[in-house]
């Protein structure tokens, strides 16, 4: 999935992800959830992350 592109797609996640007892804070706060993960994707797609391995070696060189 290329991200949630129209009204549907984003009325049928919150449907699927939020009970009959949701606040509009919650569908706000799933949506920007939502909207984290898109952006980590595209990240990804984009090639702008960092193994984790080489995050540890950063901190680790810090103290040095």
């Amino acid at each position: 999935m290329q991200g949630l592109e129209g009204k549907r797609e984003i009325l049928a996640a919150l449907e699927r992800a939020l009970d009959e007892q949701a606040t509009v804070e919650d569908a706000i706060d799933y949506l920007l959830y939502l909207q984290g993960i898109e952006e980590g994707l595209e990240d990804e797609r984009a090639g702008r992350l960092v193994a984790h391995e080489e995050i540890v070696e950063m901190i680790k060189s810090w103290a040095r």
